[in-house]
């Protein structure tokens, strides 16, 4: 296999390798399952748009290139042959990557594996097509600015980020989508979608070696013709407190973000974050549903997160929804949450419930072979090991009392608190949705 450039440290059954033209291959034997994932995924999403920042182009491309005719078949062609592979097939786009994938038998990997290949690499970009997608995603703008949910994350992730571009939604803005051309589609494709800058994947129940013979037969001709080197703007440390309020007539009750900046993933202080994130806001013995619900009754909903991205800073964000009356008692209520934590630290119990359920949610993430692959993928794209998801469990277990009183100090400041909110109209005349924003000291 004189393509390969390197092989990666695997375990029996897995063949990872690195061909010459920087495509990575990741096989994987799963004996016992029915199916086979085939999933190609490339290393770009809104957050690696440059001159497009803002508008959706890669969401936009996911559209048209997913099924799109190629220059070896029709789009009818390409869904025929996915009806005969099982029409289990989709894509997505989210910050940091674009994916495409295709469920199917083991004796039809090998075509689902060429579909997907002509997709990425052989889009024609039919003007027809084109135009068919975007009333398509106009209608996704709408579908999200209906969606309270949807419009508090872009509130808090517009308040929270300056500079970074996730700062912008993953759709984009629409004015700026509207002004996308085939030309632009087509330029993005040609500069994003390079060997150096896809992993393709395929789990299940196949001979691993063939199946990477096969593959760096299919991709022999794929070659690099773009260096891609796109520095993202980086967030600059918050000194000053942010808010943000909206009316949104679609919200029955407000709801609520506060987010306080983190570390990205690769950061060691990661695990006790994760595990802190499950104490204070995972289902009904966490802190915040016991203090929010429970005792004082000042939310309808609680939750916590540590959201860690690979290339930017995170946030620890909590979220609430409550009645208009509650939403100052709740942020109180919420600091002095934090305040015990990084005074008292957590119980022994709390320490050990946290890990088993991380744990837990880990070994259940790899019962399917869809969810197998995306592990993998993800894990290499974040790390450069398919098995970081592994050393993540590892890492869980060595979390320490010291560790989570540690980054409770180090990250929950007052002044880099940034708070997103949504409000429903008092007034039912209100029908458009208007922001309030500002800095420095808080409501």
């Amino acid at each position: 296999m004189e393509r390969i450039e390197r092989i990666l440290p695997s375990y029996d059954g897995e063949y990872f390798v690195i061909l010459k033209t920087g495509l990575t291959l990741l096989v994987k034997e799963i004996d016992y399952s029915p199916v086979v994932t085939c999933k190609i995924t490339v290393n770009s999403g809104s957050v690696n748009e440059e001159e497009f920042l803002g508008a959706g182009i890669s969401h936009y491309l996911e559209h048209v290139v997913s099924g799109g005719t190629t220059s070896i078949r029709s789009e009818k062609e390409n869904q025929e042959i996915l009806k005969e592979l099982g029409g289990a097939s989709n894509a997505s786009t989210s910050y940091d990557k674009t994916m495409y994938f295709i469920n199917t038998t083991p004796e039809k990997w090998k075509t689902a594996a060429e579909l997907l290949f002509s997709y990425i690499t052989q889009c024609t970009f039919e003007q027809s097509e084109i135009d068919r997608e975007k009333p398509v995603i106009l209608q996704e703008f709408k579908l999200g600015q209906n969606n309270p949910d949807r419009q508090l994350w872009y509130l808090f992730s517009s308040t929270a980020f300056a500079a970074s571009p996730l700062k912008y939604p993953v759709i984009g803005y629409e004015t700026l989508f509207k002004s996308l051309t085939r030309q632009d589609l087509l330029a993005y494709y040609k500069k994003r979608y390079q060997p150096q800058n896809i992993v393709f994947t395929v789990v299940g129940n196949i001979s691993g070696e063939q199946v990477l013979r096969d593959l760096i037969e299919l991709t022999k001709n794929f070659h690099p013709t773009y260096t891609l080197q796109i520095p993202l703007l980086r967030e600059e440390e918050q000194l000053i407190p942010r808010w943000a309020e909206q009316i949104h007539p679609a919200a029955r009750v407000p709801s609520m973000k506060i987010g306080f900046p983190t570390v990205s993933l690769m950061d060691n202080d990661l695990y006790p974050l994760d595990v802190l994130a499950i104490i204070l806001g995972s289902g009904r013995t966490s802190r915040l549903y016991k203090a929010l619900k429970d005792d004082e009754q000042l939310a309808l909903s609680v939750s916590a997160l540590s959201w860690t991205p690979p290339y930017e800073r995170g946030s620890f964000i909590f979220s609430a929804t409550l009645e208009y009356d509650k939403i100052k008692p709740a942020i109180g209520a919420i600091k002095r949450l934090i305040e015990q934590i990084r005074t008292d630290g957590v119980t022994q119990e709390e320490l050990d419930r946290a890990k088993k359920k991380i744990i837990a949610d880990h070994i259940f993430s790899n019962q399917r072979v869809s969810d197998i692959a995306e592990n993998l993928t993800y894990s290499y794209l974040v790390s450069g090991s398919p098995h970081f998801a592994d050393q993540y469990v590892e890492n869980i277990q060595n979390v320490t009392f010291a560790d989570i009183k540690r980054v409770a100090q180090n990250y929950f400041k007052d002044y880099q608190q940034t708070t997103a909110i949504i409000k429903p109209p008092i007034n039912e005349n209100i029908v458009n949705t208007h922001t309030k924003q500002k800095t420095g000291d808080l409501p």
